[in-house]
């Protein structure tokens, strides 16, 4: 059951994920930044999203 490939990389996204919904950024550069990295981080939570969903269909779940 390997739904994340490095849990460094999910707790990362995860962080930057609450940190664009929750916070209102002040600082440009600091903005930029995190949606600059927002790319990457989106990738990896899509990644899990899937290997969640392989995992329950292999299980029989059905389609989610």
């Amino acid at each position: 059951m390997e739904w994340v490939s490095s849990g460094e990389e999910f707790v990362g996204a995860r962080k930057l994920r609450n940190l664009l919904v929750h916070e209102y950024m002040t600082e440009p550069d600091l903005f930029l930044d995190a949606l600059l990295a927002a790319k990457p981080a989106t990738q990896v939570l899509f990644q899990v999203i899937q290997s969640v969903k392989q995992e329950a269909l292999s299980r029989g779940l059905g389609a989610l």
